[in-house]
C-alpha cells in the first residue's frame, strides 16, 4: 500500500483527531511471527476493562450503557441531539473514563438530561445491567452519575475518581507505604504497584491484582493468550520472560515482576516485542499504583541503527552531563534502544498512545541492569501525514518569523525525533539516586520531575557536536530550530489542551511547562528568550540557543539533585511555581488563536485488525487490515473483550 493511497486522518470530535497507522513490516513476517503477534495482541486487548475499572468506579457501567444505546436505540439518529450524544460517547471512549484523559475534567454531554433519558427509554431494556433496580430507578441513577459535576473536596485521594484506594486518606496511604521505604532494600520492589488499598472496620489492607484476586477474570484471559503465544516465541529469552510474566499474573508477586522486567530488558534479538502489565503510575495521585497497559510491536531495522549508536555511547553522555559527579552512574549497564512500529495498542496505550517508552521504571533495575528504550516510528509517520492533510499549520500561527517555515519544519521533525530518542534512551536511564533514596520520596511530584529530567537531558545534548560527529544529526541548526519549538510549546502552544481557568495537572505537560517557564525567567533579562508582541499577538523567540543550552544545563543539574536526594519540598516548589499555574491573559489569547485554526490538540489511534486465516482447521496466515471507523472498533472491543 502506498502512502498516497492511504488516508491517515479518519475522524475528529471535541479536541480529538482519530488516525490510523500502518505496519509496513507485517507482511514480511514469518507465519510463526504473525501468530506470535496475534496472540500477544489478544492478551493486550483483554486488559481493556481493567483500565476502565481502575480509572473510575462507574466508568465501565457507563460504557456498557453507552454501548447498549449505540447498538439498540431505535429512533431518529440524524438529529443534532443524537450527533451531540455521539460526540460525548467518542470522548468517553477515547479517555477510557468519564473524565478528560489529560485534564481529568468531567466530560458532560451537550444534550439535556431529558434527551439522554429518552435514549435510555428507546433502547433495549434487557441490554442494561439494572443491578437489582427497577428500570425507572436505574435511569435516574445512571443519569445522575453521567451529569454529576460537583467540585470534590478533601485530599488528593478524596478528590480523585481512580479506584486504587477505597475509604483511605492520602495520609493513611502514605503511612501504610512508608514502612516499605523504611526497609531500605538494595533491590526494593515497586510496592503497591498492582494492588488496591482499602479500609474496612478501621483496618487498612491490600487486595492484589492477580488470577484469583482483583480483575481475576480478565487476568485469566491475558494468561491464556500469553500461554498461546509461548509456542511461537522467536527465542528462549522471549519464552523465559513470557513464562515469568504469566507467573506474575498468577501470583501478583512483585518480585517476580522485577525478575520478568530484567529478563525482558535483556532480550533484544527478536524482531517482535511487547509490553503487558501494570506499568505507569501517572494516574495515581500519589504516584504509587499503576494502570494496565500493553503494546505489541515490530522492530524498524533502518531507524534502529540511529538509536543503537546513541545507546553504545551512553557512558560518554553520562560522563559529560552537567549534573554533580555524585549523581552520575559510573558504569552504565544494559542500555538498549530501538525504533519500533506499533501493531496493537492496549489498556492505557489505547487509543491515545505514547510516541516513546523507556522501561523498566524500577530505579535499582535501571542502575544494575539497564533499560530498554523505544521510539514508535509509525505513529510519527501517521502524525506527519495527517498534518499534511490539514489546511492550517499551527507552527505558522505561533512563529514570529514566518520565512523559511518549510525548511524549519524539516529541521524540527529531525529535532523532534532526536529529542524523543535522547529522552527515552538516555534521559530516563541517566543519573542515580543516593543510598536510601527512593523515587517515591517525591510522592505526587515524582512523575513531572522525572519527565522534566528526561526532557532536560535531551535538550542539553541536542546541540552537542558529539551527535554530529556520530553522524546522526546533520548540524546545530536542528537544535536551534527545535529549541524555539520547545519553548513555544512549553510556554504557549500546549495551553490549547487546557480549559480556560484550569491549571496544568498532567505530568508530561507540567514537565515541559516547568522547563520553559524557568528557562524564560532566567533568559529574559539578557533577551536569550524574548517575548514579542505583533498585531496584538504574543510570540516567544529564542535569540541565542547556545546560551539557552547553558540554562537548560543549570536546570538539569538542579532537577537531578532533587531526584537523587529525594527532595520533596524542592520538587513541590518547582512544579507548583513553574509547572502548574497559567497566565490567564496568555491562555485566553492562545485558545482564541488556536480556535480559528480549527485544529485538534490531541491524537488517538485506531488499531489495525488481525484475523487468523484457516484452512481445514489449520492456521495458514494472519491477515491485517486497517479499519477506519473508531466507534465500530470500540463496539467490537466491547463485545469481544469484555466479561
Amino acid at each position: 500500500m502506498k502512502d498516497k493511497d492511504f488516508k491517515y486522518l479518519v475522524d475528529g470530535f471535541g479536541d480529538i483527531r482519530i488516525l490510523r497507522f500502518t505496519v509496513p513490516e507485517f507482511e514480511a513476517l514469518t507465519l510463526n511471527q504473525k501468530k506470535y503477534v496475534y496472540y500477544l495482541s489478544e492478551a493486550a486487548k483483554w486488559g481493556r476493562d481493567i483500565l476502565w475499572r481502575q480509572q473510575n468506579k462507574h466508568g465501565l457501567v457507563v460504557r456498557k450503557v453507552l454501548e447498549n444505546i449505540l447498538e439498540s436505540y431505535n429512533k431518529k439518529k440524524d438529529s443534532k441531539n443524537y450527533q451531540d450524544f455521539l460526540d460525548y460517547v467518542k470522548r468517553v471512549f477515547t479517555s477510557n473514563d468519564l473524565n478528560h484523559h489529560y485534564s481529568k475534567i468531567k466530560l458532560i454531554p451537550k444534550v439535556s438530561k431529558k434527551y439522554f433519558t429518552s435514549l435510555l427509554d428507546n433502547s433495549e431494556e434487557q441490554g442494561f445491567d439494572l443491578s437489582g433496580k427497577t428500570f425507572d430507578e436505574f435511569k435516574v441513577w445512571i443519569v445522575d452519575i453521567i451529569y454529576e459535576n460537583g467540585e470534590k473536596t478533601g485530599d488528593l485521594l478524596e478528590q480523585s475518581d481512580v479506584t486504587f484506594y477505597e475509604n483511605v486518606t492520602e495520609e493513611e496511604a502514605k503511612t501504610f507505604y512508608n514502612k516499605f521505604e523504611n526497609l531500605k532494600e538494595k533491590e526494593p520492589i515497586q510496592y503497591g504497584l498492582n494492588s488496591k488499598l482499602s479500609k474496612k472496620n478501621g483496618l487498612i489492607f491490600e487486595e492484589i491484582y492477580q488470577e484469583n484476586g482483583i480483575h481475576g477474570q480478565e487476568i485469566t484471559k491475558i494468561i491464556y493468550f500469553l500461554e498461546q503465544a509461548l509456542e511461537f516465541c522467536e527465542n528462549k529469552e522471549q519464552e523465559k520472560h513470557t513464562k515469568e510474566l504469566i507467573k506474575f499474573y498468577k501470583t501478583g508477586d512483585l518480585r517476580i515482576w522485577d525478575q520478568y522486567s530484567v529478563t525482558w530488558l535483556k532480550e533484544n534479538k527478536g524482531q517482535i516485542d511487547y509490553i503487558n502489565g501494570f506499568i505507569e503510575s501517572y494516574k495515581d495521585p500519589i504516584g504509587i499504583k499503576a494502570t494496565f497497559e500493553a503494546l505489541v510491536n515490530v522492530r524498524d531495522e533502518k531507524e534502529t541503527k540511529i538509536t543503537e549508536i546513541i545507546a553504545k555511547n551512553a557512558q560518554w553522555f553520562e560522563d559529560h552531563s552537567p549534573i554533580d559527579e555524585q549523581f552520575k552512574k559510573k558504569d552504565i549497564k544494559g542500555i538498549s534502544a530501538k525504533v519500533i512500529n506499533a501493531i496493537t495498542l492496549g489498556g492505557d496505550c489505547y487509543p491515545i498512545a505514547p510516541i516513546g517508552i523507556n522501561l523498566p521504571n524500577s530505579d535499582w533495575i535501571r542502575e544494575k541492569h539497564g533499560s530498554k528504550s523505544v521510539s514508535i516510528e509509525n505513529f510519527n509517520k501517521a502524525l506527519d501525514h495527517a498534518s499534511s492533510e490539514l489546511p492550517k499549520n499551527i507552527r505558522g500561527e505561533f512563529s514570529y518569523n514566518k520565512e523559511n517555515l518549510e525548511e524549519s519544519k524539516e529541521l524540527n521533525m529531525i529535532g523532534s525525533s532526536m529529542h524523543t530518542h535522547l529522552h527515552e534512551c538516555l534521559g530516563h536511564g541517566s543519573g542515580k539516586l543516593l543510598p536510601g533514596v527512593f523515587s517515591t520520596d517525591l510522592k505526587e511530584y515524582q512523575m513531572p520531575i522525572e519527565e522534566a529530567r528526561a526532557d532536560l537531558f535531551s535538550l542539553y545534548y541536542l546541540p552537542d557536536q558529539k551527535l554530529i560527529n556520530l553522524g546522526i544529526l546533520p548540524s546545530n541548526d536542528v537544535a536551534k530550530t527545535y529549541y524555539e519549538a520547545f519553548i513555544k510549546n512549553g510556554l504557549q502552544i500546549q495551553l490549547v489542551r487546557i480549559e480556560l481557568g484550569k491549571t496544568v495537572n498532567q505530568a508530561h505537560m507540567q514537565g515541559k511547562k516547568l522547563i520553559a517557564e524557568l528557562a524564560y525567567e532566567k533568559a529574559k533579562k539578557d533577551k536569550i528568550i524574548e517575548k514579542k508582541i505583533k498585531n496584538n499577538k504574543t510570540y516567544f523567540v529564542v535569540n541565542d540557543f547556545l546560551k539557552l543550552r547553558e540554562i537548560f544545563g543549570d536546570i538539569l543539574k538542579e532537577v537531578q539533585r532533587i531526584k537523587s536526594e529525594g527532595d520533596y519540598k524542592a520538587a513541590k516548589k518547582l512544579v507548583d511555581n513553574y509547572g502548574t499555574n497559567i497566565d490567564s491573559k496568555l491562555h485566553e489569547e492562545t485558545l482564541e488563536r488556536f480556535k480559528k485554526l480549527k485544529l485538534k490538540p490531541y491524537t488517538a489511534f485506531i488499531n489495525p485488525k488481525l484475523e487468523l486465516v484457516t484452512k481445514k482447521s489449520e492456521v495458514i496466515d494472519v491477515k491485517i487490515t486497517y479499519p477506519n471507523d473508531f466507534l465500530a472498533q470500540q463496539l467490537e472491543y466491547g463485545r469481544e473483550y469484555s466479561l
